[in-house]
């Protein structure tokens, strides 16, 4: 009930840090990914290269990725705010129009 709500909030603008605590499934190298992830701020967007960095993983770009495409919980663990070495939309697992339409709803991209 708190994950939709919170999502119905972020969804109407009124949301930019998610409370509701999870416990995603996977690798000790997934985990850190994902928590670096849930680390970058509302309307902010990171490269893949700085995701790994800021994980403890600098030089895993590739892997970073990998495990990011990985994430189970999307939008709450906001993996659309990882972008291309030059700012490019790569992958999205809900497609690039989904992310790109997030990326809008929270100002990254005009």
């Amino acid at each position: 009930r708190q994950a939709k709500r919170e999502l119905a909030q972020y969804f109407r603008g009124k949301r930019k840090r998610f409370a509701v605590r999870l416990a995603p499934q996977g690798t000790p190298f997934q985990r850190s990914i994902w928590k670096a992830i849930a680390a970058v701020g509302f309307g902010s967007t990171i490269p893949y290269a700085e995701l790994a960095r800021r994980a403890g993983h600098a030089g895993s770009a590739r892997a970073a990725g990998a495990a990011t495409g990985r994430n189970p919980i999307g939008i709450i663990v906001p993996c659309h705010r990882i972008v291309g070495s030059n700012g490019s939309l790569t992958g999205y697992a809900g497609g690039l129009h989904v992310k790109e339409r997030l990326l809008r709803l929270e100002g990254a991209l005009l």
